[in-house]
């Protein structure tokens, strides 16, 4: 049997003739009409292949080996996150040394860019997050003007919620100039706790519940997008960056008003 290197490079050059054997067996004709090489490059194919242990020939069709299916599922695996890694790491531009979003962030992660889609539409994935959360954490560097009632409105739904907002000063007072009686509201009357701290520039991080973590990724001209994952890395990450963020936050109150936390 082959070493793990040549069967990496098979699995890498016949990608398309095990993809079709892990649809089904197939014929040598089959083969050769559905992959497009000659005769002879089929032939020495399959013997490579059947050498490596990937397929075996068996009442007049090719089939993939049980060690052949496993191996094209890893590969084809490892071709999906690859693929879906180099679209959420489109979102992140920086040098990996100084910004802190971490693999276990990007890989597999759900990516949702607001390149030639309405922005709105980008926003509604944080909207229905913090709807359906009962426990939700963020912090923001930003917030959109035009989604802060909405988020608001949102983040009230459902029974018991509490929800924890980490912003700078300087968001908060612009948040309180803008917004003044929803602010007042938000403080002194309603189950979110606001909190003001030093945040990343580059992003905002939630956390809805213990289920998954969303990233905002920000760019000149707003959000760039929103990376969404749920793996148990992703979630030990996200849970270390928003302590770190935290612990020197300081709660929100107004002079004269019992602080309702």
């Amino acid at each position: 049997m082959a070493g793990s290197r040549d069967v990496a490079t098979l699995l890498l050059n016949r990608y398309t003739i095990l993809r079709a054997l892990d649809a089904s067996p197939r014929t040598k004709q089959e083969l050769l009409r559905e992959v497009e090489i000659s005769r002879s490059t089929l032939d020495r194919v399959m013997r490579k292949l059947e050498k490596a242990g990937l397929v075996v020939y068996t009442d007049g069709e090719w089939h993939l080996t049980v060690y052949g299916r496993c191996a094209f599922t890893l590969h084809h695996r490892y071709r999906e996150q690859l693929s879906g890694l180099r679209e959420a790491a489109s979102l992140v531009d920086a040098p990996s040394e100084v910004t802190p979003l971490d693999c276990s962030l990007l890989i597999d992660a759900d990516v949702y860019s607001s390149e030639g889609a309405i922005q709105e539409d980008v926003m509604q994935v944080l909207l229905d997050a913090a709807r359906e959360a009962t426990r939700f954490r963020l912090f923001t560097p930003r917030v959109l003007a035009a989604h802060v009632e909405a988020f608001y409105e949102t983040a009230l739904v459902g029974d018991n919620p509490r929800v924890e907002l980490v912003v700078s000063v300087s968001l908060f007072d612009q948040l309180r100039a803008y917004f003044p009686d929803l602010i007042h509201e938000a403080v002194t009357d309603s189950p979110i706790f606001f909190y003001t701290a030093e945040v990343p520039e580059s992003f905002g991080l939630w956390i809805a519940d213990h289920d998954h973590v969303g990233v905002l990724v920000f760019g000149e001209d707003g959000v760039r997008g929103i990376l969404v994952n749920d793996s148990d890395e992703a979630l030990r990450w996200a849970e270390d960056q928003y302590e770190q963020v935290k612990q020197n936050a300081d709660p929100v109150f107004f002079r004269g008003t019992p602080y309702h936390h």
